[in-house]
């Protein structure tokens, strides 16, 4: 990690949740929260590549972004290819959004 990148627990708040997907599989989703949240904090769903790649990836950009923006950050861990083709990739990112933004999961809340 680079100098003077925000800590989990002194900036803010790190989690991982198995989450459902629509043919009955789960992959992880890794939550980053502000210390302070607002209702209705705004949410951004994080897809790294489409081949490659793990929340790692963006781990800096995800810390800073839940640090400072008061956003909520969703780092969705999809299927990737070519394990996985086309569409699940799109449909677990479209699944991990529509579920991190319902008001029973409380993520943004």
């Amino acid at each position: 990690m680079p100098e003077g990148v925000p800590e989990p627990g002194r900036d803010y708040q790190v989690s991982d949740q198995q989450i459902p997907m629509r043919d009955g599989a789960t992959v992880e989703l890794r939550v980053y929260k502000p210390l302070k949240t607002k209702g209705n904090a705004l949410l951004i769903l994080k897809a790294h590549g489409w081949v490659v790649g793990s929340h790692r990836v963006e781990e800096v950009e995800n810390r800073m972004l839940a640090a400072y923006s008061g956003a909520v950050v969703a780092s969705v861990d999809y299927r990737m290819a070519p394990e996985y083709k086309f569409p699940y990739a799109v449909n677990d990112c479209f699944d991990a959004l529509k579920w991190a933004s319902s008001p029973s999961c409380r993520v943004v809340s």
